[in-house]
């Protein structure tokens, strides 16, 4: 186990995706709510790592592939929408979501994904389904 700062994860994302979603705040109650190990202190909140990175991400990426993109569901919808040729909707997004294959948490009124997942779960499914 390797314990760092709630500070350093959201550091560690922002520098690898300017677009992350992930605050202090969000990383702090998923930790919480899902169970990863963690230790409140005065001034700061130490997460384990690893276990972090193992939840946020349901599947195994090479290790080159570096930290995820984590988006809101609207952010995830636009970003997809200008890469990609076949538009998708929120209800392909949601579709994706209850699969179980894309990471997805809720964090007030909005809810997080982790975009890599998504999208290769989005392109698998509007590629089957018979929407034009």
């Amino acid at each position: 186990m390797r314990y760092v700062t709630s500070g350093y994860l959201h550091r560690l994302f922002v520098e690898k995706d300017k677009d992350t979603i992930l605050r202090r705040p969000n990383i702090r109650r998923f930790a919480l709510q899902y169970g990863v190990p963690c230790e409140q202190h005065e001034k700061a909140w130490l997460i384990d790592f690893d276990a972090f990175m193992a939840a946020i991400a349901l599947r195994e990426y090479p290790p080159q592939r570096g930290i995820v993109r984590i988006r809101s569901i609207d952010n995830a919808l636009n970003e997809y929408n200008k890469k990609h040729k076949k538009q998708a909707t929120i209800d392909d997004i949601e579709a994706c979501i209850f699969s179980g294959k894309v990471f997805s948490y809720s964090y007030w009124d909005r809810t997080i994904v982790n975009y890599d997942e998504l999208e290769t779960e989005l392109e698998e499914y509007l590629k089957n389904s018979k929407k034009c």
